[in-house]
């Protein structure tokens, strides 16, 4: 009796092992089945999540564009102005160099040359310009 008794506890102990062992597969089982829908569900919001990202990314790019473009439009604006400003300047050259001939020519036509020395510094004294062919 005592045989038998030792051999069903010993059995007993098996069927409690493969019970526990049983168990932990199904634990194990069970929480890689909740990890792999965890990861279903979490690339669902990933891919949720990048069409979101895809839109926001979008509407920055259409800014961005939309920045750019008036960047440009400004820069041809500016070099337009320069351009407009260096003619004027270069007009502005122009008429003081026809000036500055005029009034040479006036002074060597129409001053003796002892005289002009004394005009020319009267002229300096005042402000005025003078090129240096009166000088000469």
């Amino acid at each position: 009796m005592l045989d038998r008794a030792a051999q069903q506890e010993l059995e007993l102990k098996r069927a409690q092992a493969e019970l526990e062992e049983r168990e932990q597969l199904e634990r194990r089982l069970k929480q890689e089945l909740e990890s792999q829908q965890a990861l279903v569900l979490e690339e669902g919001k990933k891919y949720s999540s990048l069409q979101e990202e895809v839109v926001s990314l979008r509407k920055k790019l259409k800014k961005v564009f939309a920045k750019w473009r008036e960047a440009q439009a400004e820069a041809r604006d500016v070099a337009t102005e320069a351009a407009n400003v260096r003619e004027d300047m270069t007009t502005a050259v122009r008429d003081l160099q026809k000036q500055l001939k005029l009034r040479d020519l006036i002074i060597e036509s129409f001053i003796p040359e002892e005289d002009r020395a004394k005009v020319l510094l009267l002229l300096l004294l005042s402000g005025c310009v003078f090129s240096n062919a009166v000088l000469d």
